[in-house]
Protein backbone atom coordinates (compact mmCIF):
# COMPACT_ATOMS: atom_id res chain seq x y z
CA UNK A 1 0.00 0.00 0.00
CA UNK A 2 2.70 2.55 0.36
CA UNK A 3 4.51 1.40 -2.81
CA UNK A 4 1.41 2.15 -4.49
CA UNK A 5 0.45 6.01 -2.52
CA UNK A 6 4.54 6.87 -2.83
CA UNK A 7 4.00 5.61 -6.49
CA UNK A 8 1.05 7.63 -6.92
CA UNK A 9 2.81 10.76 -5.86
CA UNK A 10 5.22 10.75 -7.75
CA UNK A 11 3.23 10.57 -10.72
CA UNK A 12 1.57 13.48 -10.01
CA UNK A 13 4.31 15.03 -8.09
CA UNK A 14 7.96 13.50 -9.51
CA UNK A 15 11.24 14.40 -7.39
CA UNK A 16 13.71 16.57 -8.78
CA UNK A 17 17.31 16.23 -8.39
CA UNK A 18 18.30 19.06 -6.33
CA UNK A 19 22.00 19.11 -7.92
CA UNK A 20 20.82 19.26 -11.84
CA UNK A 21 16.89 19.27 -11.19
CA UNK A 22 16.19 16.07 -13.62
CA UNK A 23 13.21 13.98 -12.51
CA UNK A 24 14.52 10.69 -10.50
CA UNK A 25 11.33 8.61 -10.59
CA UNK A 26 12.84 5.10 -11.46
CA UNK A 27 14.67 3.61 -8.34
CA UNK A 28 17.64 2.51 -10.28
CA UNK A 29 18.00 6.18 -11.21
CA UNK A 30 18.70 6.46 -7.46
CA UNK A 31 18.46 5.45 -4.62
CA UNK A 32 18.29 8.63 -2.56
CA UNK A 33 15.17 10.70 -3.21
CA UNK A 34 16.21 14.04 -3.82
CA UNK A 35 19.95 13.33 -5.26
CA UNK A 36 20.51 11.72 -8.40
CA UNK A 37 23.35 8.96 -8.68
CA UNK A 38 25.33 10.60 -11.03
CA UNK A 39 25.18 13.69 -8.53
CA UNK A 40 25.79 11.82 -5.77
CA UNK A 41 28.85 10.61 -7.75
CA UNK A 42 30.70 13.98 -7.66
CA UNK A 43 29.39 15.24 -4.17
CA UNK A 44 30.46 12.66 -2.19
CA UNK A 45 33.15 10.28 -1.49
CA UNK A 46 33.39 6.73 -2.82
CA UNK A 47 32.90 4.05 -0.01
CA UNK A 48 35.23 1.93 -2.57
CA UNK A 49 37.91 4.82 -2.38
CA UNK A 50 37.79 6.99 0.90
CA UNK A 51 40.16 9.55 0.79
CA UNK A 52 42.42 8.48 3.26
CA UNK A 53 40.30 9.32 6.58
CA UNK A 54 40.92 7.85 10.15
CA UNK A 55 38.45 4.57 10.56
CA UNK A 56 37.80 6.10 14.26
CA UNK A 57 37.41 10.09 13.60
CA UNK A 58 37.26 11.02 10.03
CA UNK A 59 39.96 13.13 9.69
CA UNK A 60 41.65 13.05 6.43
CA UNK A 61 45.30 12.02 6.93
CA UNK A 62 46.34 13.67 3.95
CA UNK A 63 47.10 16.09 6.71
CA UNK A 64 49.70 14.04 8.64
CA UNK A 65 50.96 11.40 5.76
CA UNK A 66 50.98 9.67 2.36
CA UNK A 67 49.56 6.59 3.70
CA UNK A 68 46.44 4.41 2.73
CA UNK A 69 44.83 4.53 5.68
CA UNK A 70 45.43 5.34 9.19
CA UNK A 71 43.87 3.91 12.78
CA UNK A 72 42.93 5.97 16.14
CA UNK A 73 46.57 4.52 17.13
CA UNK A 74 48.49 7.12 14.68
CA UNK A 75 46.12 9.78 14.10
CA UNK A 76 46.96 12.75 16.12
CA UNK A 77 43.55 13.92 16.11
CA UNK A 78 42.80 10.90 17.99
CA UNK A 79 45.71 10.66 20.04
CA UNK A 80 44.95 14.46 20.83
CA UNK A 81 41.30 14.13 22.13
CA UNK A 82 41.31 10.65 23.23
CA UNK A 83 37.37 10.50 21.17
CA UNK A 84 35.77 7.56 22.77
CA UNK A 85 33.34 6.52 19.79
CA UNK A 86 34.60 3.89 17.87
CA UNK A 87 33.76 4.90 14.25
CA UNK A 88 32.65 8.01 12.08
CA UNK A 89 31.00 7.77 8.74
CA UNK A 90 30.73 11.14 6.48
CA UNK A 91 29.52 11.93 3.25
CA UNK A 92 33.33 14.09 2.89
CA UNK A 93 35.24 17.02 3.58
CA UNK A 94 33.36 20.54 4.70
CA UNK A 95 34.11 22.38 1.31
CA UNK A 96 32.33 22.86 -2.20
CA UNK A 97 29.21 21.79 -2.94
CA UNK A 98 29.08 19.37 -0.29
CA UNK A 99 29.39 22.77 2.23
CA UNK A 100 26.92 24.71 -0.15
CA UNK A 101 24.26 21.69 0.90
CA UNK A 102 24.79 21.55 4.38
CA UNK A 103 24.33 25.23 4.40
CA UNK A 104 21.30 24.99 2.78
CA UNK A 105 19.73 22.33 5.14
CA UNK A 106 19.98 24.74 8.20
CA UNK A 107 17.85 26.72 6.81
CA UNK A 108 13.77 27.00 7.63
CA UNK A 109 13.23 25.89 4.10
CA UNK A 110 16.13 22.80 3.45
CA UNK A 111 14.61 19.87 5.25
CA UNK A 112 13.97 17.99 2.02
CA UNK A 113 18.00 18.98 1.98
CA UNK A 114 18.56 17.64 5.12
CA UNK A 115 16.61 14.47 4.54
CA UNK A 116 18.11 13.79 1.47
CA UNK A 117 21.66 14.06 3.02
CA UNK A 118 20.37 11.50 5.95
CA UNK A 119 19.44 9.11 3.02
CA UNK A 120 22.62 9.36 1.53
CA UNK A 121 24.61 8.33 5.04
CA UNK A 122 21.96 5.85 5.67
CA UNK A 123 22.63 3.54 2.92
CA UNK A 124 26.44 3.51 3.68
CA UNK A 125 24.84 2.00 6.89
CA UNK A 126 23.20 -1.22 5.11
CA UNK A 127 25.59 -3.71 6.73
CA UNK A 128 26.18 -2.59 10.33
CA UNK A 129 22.73 -0.99 11.25
CA UNK A 130 22.66 0.75 14.25
CA UNK A 131 19.70 -0.30 16.81
CA UNK A 132 19.76 3.16 18.45
CA UNK A 133 20.21 6.43 16.52
CA UNK A 134 20.28 9.44 18.26
CA UNK A 135 20.55 13.17 16.55
CA UNK A 136 22.86 15.58 18.48
CA UNK A 137 19.95 17.39 20.95
CA UNK A 138 19.85 21.59 20.59
CA UNK A 139 18.69 23.28 23.26
CA UNK A 140 14.61 24.66 23.20
CA UNK A 141 15.70 28.17 23.13
CA UNK A 142 17.61 27.82 19.82
CA UNK A 143 15.59 25.15 18.60
CA UNK A 144 13.02 27.43 18.66
CA UNK A 145 14.66 30.50 16.82
CA UNK A 146 15.90 28.11 14.28
CA UNK A 147 12.28 26.24 13.89
CA UNK A 148 14.02 23.13 13.73
CA UNK A 149 16.99 21.07 14.54
CA UNK A 150 18.96 19.99 10.99
CA UNK A 151 20.58 16.58 12.78
CA UNK A 152 17.35 15.42 13.89
CA UNK A 153 16.16 15.77 10.27
CA UNK A 154 19.61 13.80 9.04
CA UNK A 155 18.38 11.29 11.55
CA UNK A 156 15.16 10.55 9.95
CA UNK A 157 16.77 10.47 6.50
CA UNK A 158 18.78 7.69 8.01
CA UNK A 159 16.28 6.04 9.63
CA UNK A 160 14.38 5.51 6.05
CA UNK A 161 17.46 3.55 4.62
CA UNK A 162 18.29 1.09 7.45
CA UNK A 163 16.79 -1.68 8.66
CA UNK A 164 13.48 -1.71 10.50
CA UNK A 165 14.69 -2.74 13.81
CA UNK A 166 16.65 0.48 14.22
CA UNK A 167 14.93 3.14 16.47
CA UNK A 168 15.24 6.73 16.17
CA UNK A 169 15.64 8.47 19.49
CA UNK A 170 14.71 12.17 19.58
CA UNK A 171 14.26 12.43 23.48
CA UNK A 172 16.44 9.97 25.12
CA UNK A 173 18.78 12.97 25.29
CA UNK A 174 18.70 16.32 25.69
CA UNK A 175 20.47 19.92 26.38
CA UNK A 176 20.21 20.88 29.43
CA UNK A 177 21.66 24.38 28.89
CA UNK A 178 22.57 26.54 26.89
CA UNK A 179 26.14 26.90 25.11
CA UNK A 180 27.98 29.59 23.28
CA UNK A 181 28.13 28.61 19.09
CA UNK A 182 30.62 26.29 18.58
CA UNK A 183 31.88 28.21 15.39
CA UNK A 184 33.10 31.00 17.47
CA UNK A 185 35.25 28.93 19.84
CA UNK A 186 38.81 27.82 19.80
CA UNK A 187 39.10 23.42 19.90
CA UNK A 188 40.11 24.12 23.86
CA UNK A 189 36.90 26.42 24.31
CA UNK A 190 34.62 24.10 22.33
CA UNK A 191 35.14 21.68 25.15
CA UNK A 192 34.89 23.84 28.07
CA UNK A 193 31.51 25.06 26.12
CA UNK A 194 29.94 21.44 25.80
CA UNK A 195 30.96 19.56 29.51
CA UNK A 196 27.70 18.94 31.37
CA UNK A 197 25.26 20.25 28.42
CA UNK A 198 23.78 17.12 28.29
CA UNK A 199 21.36 14.54 30.05
CA UNK A 200 20.32 11.23 29.46
CA UNK A 201 16.11 11.17 29.63
CA UNK A 202 16.21 7.62 28.68
CA UNK A 203 18.73 5.53 30.17
CA UNK A 204 16.84 2.28 29.43
CA UNK A 205 16.84 3.11 25.89
CA UNK A 206 20.53 2.95 25.59
CA UNK A 207 21.70 0.48 27.72
CA UNK A 208 23.24 -2.29 26.41
CA UNK A 209 22.78 -0.78 22.52
CA UNK A 210 24.62 0.01 19.27
CA UNK A 211 24.18 3.74 19.01
CA UNK A 212 24.35 6.05 16.54
CA UNK A 213 25.16 9.81 17.20
CA UNK A 214 24.17 12.09 14.43
CA UNK A 215 25.02 15.86 13.38
CA UNK A 216 25.85 17.52 10.32
CA UNK A 217 29.18 18.85 10.46
CA UNK A 218 32.15 17.10 12.96
CA UNK A 219 34.76 19.84 13.18
CA UNK A 220 36.85 19.31 16.47
CA UNK A 221 34.50 16.48 17.53
CA UNK A 222 34.28 17.99 20.92
CA UNK A 223 30.16 17.91 20.81
CA UNK A 224 29.97 13.82 19.84
CA UNK A 225 32.86 13.33 22.19
CA UNK A 226 31.12 14.84 24.95
CA UNK A 227 27.62 12.99 24.11
CA UNK A 228 29.76 9.91 23.41
CA UNK A 229 31.57 9.99 26.90
CA UNK A 230 27.73 10.59 28.17
CA UNK A 231 25.85 7.71 26.47
CA UNK A 232 28.98 5.14 27.35
CA UNK A 233 28.40 5.55 31.41
CA UNK A 234 24.85 5.02 30.81
CA UNK A 235 25.64 1.48 29.42
CA UNK A 236 25.84 1.77 25.91
CA UNK A 237 28.15 -0.78 24.42
CA UNK A 238 29.28 1.39 21.50
CA UNK A 239 28.84 4.66 19.82
CA UNK A 240 29.39 5.43 16.15
CA UNK A 241 29.25 8.90 14.54
CA UNK A 242 27.51 9.94 11.35
CA UNK A 243 27.91 13.50 9.82
CA UNK A 244 27.10 14.41 6.52
CA UNK A 245 31.00 16.34 6.43
CA UNK A 246 33.85 15.98 8.67
CA UNK A 247 36.31 19.21 8.35
CA UNK A 248 39.38 18.91 8.14
CA UNK A 249 42.99 20.60 7.66
CA UNK A 250 41.88 23.81 9.35
CA UNK A 251 38.73 24.37 12.15
CA UNK A 252 36.01 27.11 10.66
Amino acid sequence: MCQFLRSLKDLFFPPICIGCHQCIVEQSRSSVGLICTKCSDQWFESEARPKGRCTCCGFPIAVYAESSSVTPLTCLECRKWGFQFSSTRCLGGYKGRLKDLVLQAKMKSGSPIAFALGQAIGMRLYTQAPKVIIPVPMYWRRKFMRQQNTAEVIARGIRSQVASSATLEMWSVRASRATQKQGMLSPDQRRGNVRNAFQVTKPQVISGQRVLLVDDVMTTGATLHELTNLLLVHGAIDVEVAVVCRAGGEYR
